[in-house]
């Protein structure tokens, strides 16, 4: 007899989206076609103070003539070091590229306390796959690479340039091909309101391209039994667009903290991501986290009314922390531990009725992110006072 489920209170997936950090360079349009490394530097400038003040302090800090050297009157100059990445003088061409993986992981967890979940768990995640659940998750995680939305702000950097072309390749060899696969995608040319379907994409021939990585990525996510790890995929990613000489892009930044100095002793305000390559240069970089963010952004069903321009990051909660909200509470919509604690009757719904519904997307592509996702155990009672 099977065991009453429970949400385990130890319970972890690994994660099976795992991107690497992307690297900036940059290459000419025209002439010899060599490339640079797109370098952090540190530079001091000499602002403004802007910060918002009370009328009163305000005035306070203006009727003051001798304070020079004050941080707080708007009369004097704001010292600042940032850091900042531009491209070389003579390159024109920005380029990103790293990879991601679709690693074989959905279908056991790596740790639990409690055997029996996996079974309520198994025929769930057989359920999920059986009725092609994969095919959707696995397009909207093609479409978020081709669409070019890991770019974050760069990407609106590029759709302001002279020529407005983004172009996105993604290469890949699964198991059993004989050669890699090139697949060239505008990514401006991918209306907003649909940039999660491959439908978006007008050539029917790139389209085509696009399902088999699709169904490849699919393949890869839901694999289970001993040979799961031989279907795991590795996307290589790389975007090229035409911004000019001398222009500003933008890695990752880091938590700035009142240690980090310049040479003077100066605060560093701004802090990029970078790697180190020689003993003085440090490249530009998207650090993995923030890759991985824009990949899993493929949660509307929070909301379908809002559309595929409006998807949020598969979070257990659907947090967006850029806005402060937590848009999955129960009453806007489902949680995901929600959904876990009553796990057997969604299996139980699933038997009687197959079809997928808005919160098994949602569920199992909580499940691609993994991390650690176990209920509240119980406490142990108190002794009484003697």
């Amino acid at each position: 007899m099977t065991e009453k489920y429970k949400h385990p209170s130890t319970l972890a997936f690994t994660r099976s989206l795992e991107p690497s950090i992307f690297a900036f360079s940059a290459t000419r349009s025209t002439g010899p076609k060599d490339s640079q490394p797109v370098l952090v530097t540190l530079e001091a400038l000499r602002g403004t103070i802007s910060n918002f003040m009370d009328s009163s302090v305000l005035q306070g800090h203006l009727a003051k003539t001798n304070d020079e050297k004050s941080e707080k009157n708007p009369r004097n100059a704001n010292l600042q070091s940032v850091e900042k990445a531009t491209l070389p003088i003579g390159y024109d061409t920005l380029i990103i590229e790293g990879h991601i993986s679709f690693l074989a992981n959905t279908a056991h967890s790596c740790m639990s306390n409690d055997p029996a979940f996996m079974d309520t768990y198994g025929p769930y995640h057989q359920h999920f796959t059986d009725q092609g659940g994969w095919q959707l998750l696995a397009e909207r995680y093609v479409m978020n690479m081709a669409n070019g939305r890991w770019l974050w702000r760069n990407r609106s950097q590029v759709a302001q340039a002279d020529n407005g072309k983004l172009t996105l390749i993604l290469s890949y060899q699964a198991s059993g091909m004989a050669e890699a696969e090139s697949i060239h995608v505008d990514a401006l040319n991918i209306a907003a309101k649909d940039c999660l379907k491959i439908a978006a994409i007008s050539d029917t021939a790139v389209q085509q391209q696009l399902e088999t990585l699709r169904d490849h990525i699919a393949a890869a996510l839901c694999a289970q039994g001993a040979d799961a790890w031989k279907h795991g995929l590795r996307v290589n990613l790389k975007a090229e667009a035409v911004i000019g000489a001398g222009a500003t892009v933008y890695p990752s930044q880091e938590f700035a903290t009142n240690k980090d100095k310049d040479t003077d002793g100066r605060e560093i305000s701004k802090i990029l991501a970078k790697r180190r390559i020689s003993a003085d240069q440090y490249q530009a970089i998207l650090h993995e986290q923030k890759v991985g963010n824009a990949i899993r952004t493929i949660d509307t069903w929070y909301d379908e009314s809002l559309g595929d321009n409006r998807a949020i990051a598969a979070e257990p909660y659907g947090v967006v922390t850029t806005e402060s909200m937590v848009y999955r509470d129960n009453k806007k919509a489902r949680h995901f531990y929600d959904i876990i604690g009553k796990l057997d009757k969604e299996l139980a719904r699933l038997q009687q009725d197959p079809q997928l519904t808005p919160d098994d997307y949602f569920f199992m592509s909580v499940i691609v992110r993994g991390g650690v996702l176990g209920g509240e155990g119980k406490k142990a009672k108190a002794e009484p006072a003697k």
